[in-house]
């Protein structure tokens, strides 16, 4: 299967973080929408349809895609359920609003009889950044076994705690009481850091010494934080460093 992520005319409504990306490469929990998608149908290839200034970065690869997915759509149970259904000339809409398409010679539409959660402002990004986070979490570590973390670490709560390969954590606290937390290949927890999940860093980033974080909050590959921060989305190779 080829996918395509398209930004449909409400993408102004999420700017300024759509001027500089298509929708779908926003960052909403572990994972950005995109690479959500990709881990649930893993494609054989994947693209983007946005606007041409930046096609250079988020290049459309040729021929026509089997299914284009709205790049500000968050994967469901029930949606994969009606992907896996979907015929050629079908399309999902939400009022006006097209969620999925299956390419064809003609277009038949049909309501979506269930919630979808669709990106509409920046401010849905932290709405749904705890839910994301669970949901990512459950399926990016089931079956798989955690790195062990070091004895000096403190650790509270009932939610699991997964870290990647690599990732480093000494003389912290780490409380899931409220959500799982997620510590991506190489990341590093500094000494003296208190972290409240749902929590969520990745691949080598750092929490500084003494930093003191409130979830629900993700944070992409290779940011740097810290002082004190609750609820924030780091899209990646951000810094907040005091």
């Amino acid at each position: 299967m080829q996918i395509a992520f398209f930004d449909d005319n409400q993408i102004n409504h999420l700017f300024p973080l759509t001027l500089t990306r298509p929708a779908a490469d926003l960052r909403c929990g572990i994972l950005t929408v995109a690479e959500k998608w990709i881990k649930h149908l893993n494609p054989a290839s994947f693209s983007f349809q946005t606007r041409a200034y930046l096609n250079s970065k988020f290049p459309e690869t040729e021929g026509t895609p089997n299914l284009r997915i709205n790049g500000r759509l968050l994967p469901s149970v029930e949606l994969l359920h009606v992907i896996k259904q979907m015929q050629p000339g079908e399309r999902l809409l939400q009022d006006e609003t097209v969620l999925l398409e299956m390419t064809g010679p003609a277009w038949t539409d049909k309501q979506a009889d269930f919630a979808v959660r669709l990106l509409k402002r920046p401010y849905d990004i932290f709405i749904e950044t705890g839910r994301e986070i669970q949901s990512d979490f459950e399926w990016l570590t089931a079956g798989r076994k955690s790195a062990v973390l070091s004895a000096s670490v403190q650790v509270l709560g009932q939610y699991p705690i997964f870290a990647e390969e690599g990732a480093k954590a000494e003389c912290c606290i780490i409380n899931s009481s409220n959500g799982p937390v997620y510590l991506g290949k190489n990341s590093e927890i500094m000494e003296g850091s208190m972290v409240r999940g749902p929590f969520a860093m990745g691949e080598g980033s750092v929490l500084k010494l003494g930093t003191k974080v409130y979830g629900p909050t993700s944070l992409g590959p290779f940011c740097v934080i810290g002082g004190e921060v609750n609820n924030i989305s780091m899209q990646g190779y951000s810094n907040k460093g005091h």
